[in-house]
């Protein structure tokens, strides 16, 4: 199963559940709804009502569950450990440098 193709998405009727509307979202949709979520606007500058937000994201969480891996959906669990956390283990790679400043002043 794949989501549909946006020259397929015509419903001609109103869905009767969100399952039925997520299942006829094109990418191209949920694309834009989820930039509009991120941005608070619609492509065309409009503001987001908070009611629009909270019914974009959603229909994003829903659109993601249904076609997207796991680890790619809004709200995954983020790594463990971050790679600078890496850094800080290993300082030996890093010293500090220290500036010798009186040597650049003029010696009475």
């Amino acid at each position: 199963m794949r989501p549909p193709k946006s020259d397929e998405f015509n419903l001609g009727f109103a869905p009767d559940s969100l399952e039925q509307l997520v299942a006829s979202m094109t990418p191209e949709i949920y694309e834009n709804l989820k930039q509009a979520v991120e941005l608070g606007r619609w492509a065309d500058g409009v503001r987001l009502s908070e009611e629009q937000r909270e019914q974009s994201l959603q229909l994003v969480i829903l659109y993601e569950a249904k076609w997207t891996p796991e680890e790619n959906r809004v709200g995954a669990p983020l790594q463990q450990e971050c790679a600078s956390k890496q850094i800080d283990n290993d300082k030996s790679e890093f010293r500090p440098v220290i500036l010798d400043t009186d040597s650049h002043k003029e010696q009475e």
